[in-house]
């Protein structure tokens, strides 16, 4: 069974989301197949003392992080990962991409900007009726 198509409550989407995306110039619904995750987060960074810092972290990695906007966390910040700090996620952009299986062995790459919300679209083509047309 696929996870609702709600994407936009999602920093990154989740394995198995179905999805809308154009195939052979047209919208095609699909399923997503694997991950390879970019996440660029603007973070504030909550400092022992009590001030506070901002910077943007990059993550790329396995697609099993969980990610709260707006809420404090706890996240290392340096390549060693050797101190969790307090941090509050301000905003994120998603630039990972994603192998959107559209049925019948056929797969390709997309984009988070390339992969839309079926439920919000009109026109595009269900996975069931492609093989139709």
């Amino acid at each position: 069974m696929a996870v609702p198509a709600t994407l936009e409550k999602f920093i990154y989407l989740p394995m198995r989301t179905v999805v809308s995306a154009r195939f052979r110039s047209r919208m095609c619904e699909g399923m997503i197949k694997e991950i390879r995750l970019n996440v660029e987060m603007k973070l504030e960074v909550l400092e022992e003392d009590g001030t506070t810092r901002h910077l943007t972290k990059q993550y790329e990695g396995v697609p099993n992080a969980t990610f709260l906007v707006g809420k404090i966390q706890k996240m290392y910040l340096d390549d060693n990962e050797e101190k969790l700090f307090k941090v509050k996620i301000k905003s994120f952009e998603d630039l990972s991409e994603y192998l959107i299986d559209f049925g019948g062995g056929d797969e390709q790459w997309k984009k988070r900007k390339d992969v839309k919300n079926p439920t919000l679209k009109k026109g595009f083509v269900r996975l069931e009726d492609r093989n139709e047309q």
